[in-house]
């Protein structure tokens, strides 16, 4: 179970007998809800009335069984997408599509080093944006695992657009193309 889950956990249990009067589970709530994610610093015990200008504060019994547990989002994560591994023929121009299924901010295209010299990228589209600032290929080789500075802030991809890469395979045989694309996840 992770540290999320017991401490939601927790606060519901403490959050249940704070509703029902005790004072120390008032005071560990008010400590717990201290050191938990912005969502759970207002949590009240949802049999829990609130309380009135100039009416004292009354609750119902704390219910046994299963209760209402608000979700929070795992907010931005750090993810891989990959292209999968496409055929190419020498000299011929394919064009791969990816398309993630939540919102992500890619920031880096990696090809491996053992076939970047083998293709050039025409283009690199997030829709039907490109991601490239002027027209002209650029040799994979710009995008191995081992380059400097390849760290871009691309557009954001939505669900249900595409990752477009545009290559060549400028060897004299048939060369497999792979890649992938590493990025953020927003709230997933």
């Amino acid at each position: 179970m992770s540290n999320q889950h017991v401490g939601t956990n927790l606060v519901h249990i403490v959050g249940a007998a704070a509703a029902a009067g005790n004072p120390h589970a008032r005071a560990l709530l008010a400590a717990a809800q201290q050191r938990l994610p912005a969502a759970y610093a207002n949590w009240k015990h949802p049999t829990q009335q609130h309380q009135r200008v100039g009416q004292a504060v009354s609750a119902a019994p704390a219910p046994s069984g299963p209760m209402e547990v608000p979700m929070v989002g795992n907010g931005p994560r750090e993810f891989p997408m990959g292209f999968g591994i496409t055929p190419v023929a020498n000299g011929a121009n394919v064009i791969i599509n990816a398309q993630p299924q939540v919102n992500f901010r890619p920031s880096r295209l990696v090809i491996p080093d053992s076939i970047a010299p083998s293709f050039m990228i025409n283009d690199f589209k997030i829709g039907m944006r490109s991601q490239l600032v002027a027209p002209g290929s650029i040799p994979a080789q710009s995008f191995t695992q081992t380059a400097v500075g390849t760290a871009m802030a691309l557009d954001t991809v939505n669900v249900g657009q595409f990752v477009t890469l545009d290559v060549t395979n400028v060897a004299a045989q048939p060369v497999n193309f792979a890649a992938s694309l590493f990025g953020t996840t927003l709230n997933s």
